[in-house]
């Protein structure tokens, strides 16, 4: 989700993580759960992601797994339903 296709991002306690792959290419897959991480302003990123939002929905209609802590419940699965 990060700016120009960058698959590491720096955490707010420092923690440095990287994907395996950007996230447009995990819309339209299965998921046994999706897992939000909290914080500002990282919920506010995750809440304007297209692509996470589609498959948040996704997960939403399949009836699967979400979770999410600190303001992600409020930012990102608030805003969008």
């Amino acid at each position: 989700m990060m700016p120009e296709g960058r698959l590491q991002c720096k955490m707010a306690r420092g923690l440095k993580v990287v994907a395996d792959v950007p996230i447009a290419d995990c819309v339209g897959k299965e998921w046994d759960a999706i897992a939000l991480p909290g914080g500002m302003p990282g919920a506010k990123h995750l809440s304007e992601c297209a692509p996470l939002v589609e498959l948040l929905k996704a997960q939403v209609a399949a009836n699967k797994t979400l979770g999410a802590v600190c303001a992600a419940p409020a930012i990102v699965l608030a805003a969008h339903g």
